[in-house]
């Protein structure tokens, strides 16, 4: 039954997708009429980007429609399965744990959806990378130890390094294994391999000369970016985040609250934490149904559902609502270490969703923050799901 409903996910995806007729997939399908790949990716890398390896991908392929067709949804259930292998291997079968990840991805923002996955151009620059992401770690720590299976492995990892998102998340994560490994007697040299591929993949990426020259026309159109301070900036990405958090279409968040209030509650620790972390989720999860609910006399001070910009930052409900997200984000982060019983488990248990917010914060440096859309969503989201998933197996 399980592996039924996953085809038919499969083929739901697969036969809606479809190229925009402008932005970015009608210019790449047109950018190797005049030059070849070689030249575009030299223009690109020097002009633009260091996404090499993703913009050859995406160049070379994107007018052979049943290349997106079929890696869009392949890639997609690919990152649940790695999500299961990762979090719920030993408490569900493939297909069902497959299964069931699938069904939580899908309740993630709509719109972010759409930016980071089923827009075709998304798909080579968030969906690809991080799913090759999830694959290296899932092989770093589960894969069989033979020589294919360690070459699939850095291969993958030098592809999702080639983002900027996924690079540093993937090294934060294998920089925590081997952490955690240190001083266990565990060979880790294939550790250092994936490390040291990774590290050179991003290292091409953020050194790229097109990285500044992108940034430079960014700031063209978002001039006042300028003359921010740092926590102004940080602001931009706070708002974010704020916008993600009160989206009536985030039901994962709600997901990820629920799980957390559960796993609390019923954690076997009995500090007096407990009591003031189950409240303040549960109070969370009442105020963003109610928000979800539409209702018309509900005060609209507690949720902002817009990229608000540091012009409109004078009222006071903004401020309000500004100080829920940190809020919630503090307490879901508490509450984690609240549940955790050793500093390892605590390194998971926190990292993943400290993780998912750094990686929004940190583009927040970058005047890019409101260019690039819902698409710098996606792989924080992914790692909530991670983290409900972590959440499920305890």
């Amino acid at each position: 039954g399980s592996a039924l409903l996953l085809l038919f996910v499969f083929l739901v995806i697969a036969t809606h997708l479809e190229l925009k007729t402008h932005g970015d997939d009608a210019w790449f399908q047109h950018v190797l009429d005049e030059r070849s790949l070689g030249q575009f990716l030299v223009s690109r890398y020097n002009e633009w980007s260091g996404r090499i390896l993703l913009e050859a991908l995406l160049a070379g392929t994107i007018r052979y429609g049943m290349v997106w067709k079929l890696g869009i949804p392949a890639c997609f259930i690919g990152s649940a399965w790695c999500i299961w292998r990762l979090a719920l291997s030993r408490q569900m079968l493939p297909m069902s744990g497959t299964l069931l990840v699938t069904l939580l991805m899908l309740c993630i923002d709509h719109a972010v959806l759409i930016d980071g996955g089923w827009w075709v151009t998304g798909f080579y620059n968030y969906l690809l990378p991080v799913t090759m992401g999830l694959f290296a770690f899932t092989v770093l720590l589960h894969g069989p130890r033979g020589r294919l299976a360690t070459m699939a492995g850095v291969l993958a990892a030098i592809l999702c390094c080639q983002h900027e998102q996924s690079a540093v998340a993937l090294l934060a994560a294998m920089m925590g294994l081997l952490l955690v490994r240190a001083g266990s007697g565990i060979g880790m040299r294939r550790e250092a391999v994936f490390l040291a591929a990774g590290l050179a993949s991003a290292a091409v990426l953020f050194a790229a000369p097109g990285n500044v020259q992108r940034v430079q026309a960014t700031l063209r159109l978002f001039p006042e970016y300028r003359d921010l301070g740092l926590i102004e900036k940080l602001g931009t990405g706070l708002d974010c985040l704020n916008a993600h958090l009160h989206s009536p279409d985030n039901l994962s968040i709600v997901i990820v609250a629920a799980l957390s209030l559960l796993a609390t509650w019923k954690s076997p620790n009995r500090h007096w934490a407990k009591l003031p972390l189950c409240g303040a989720l549960a109070v969370f999860i009442v105020n963003m149904l109610l928000m979800r609910a539409g209702l018309h006399d509900y005060p609209n001070y507690p949720g902002m559902s817009a990229h608000l910009g540091p012009a409109n930052w004078s009222r006071s409900g903004i401020y309000v609502s500004f100080f829920l997200t940190i809020c919630f984000y503090g307490v879901l982060l508490a509450s984690a270490l609240y549940r955790s019983t050793t500093w390892k488990a605590a390194l998971v248990d926190v990292g993943v969703p400290l993780l998912s917010v750094a990686l929004v914060m940190a583009v927040s440096l970058s005047p890019t923050i409101y260019m690039s859309g819902e698409r710098i969503l996606y792989i924080p989201n992914l790692l909530l799901v991670l983290h409900a998933c972590l959440m499920l197996r305890d």
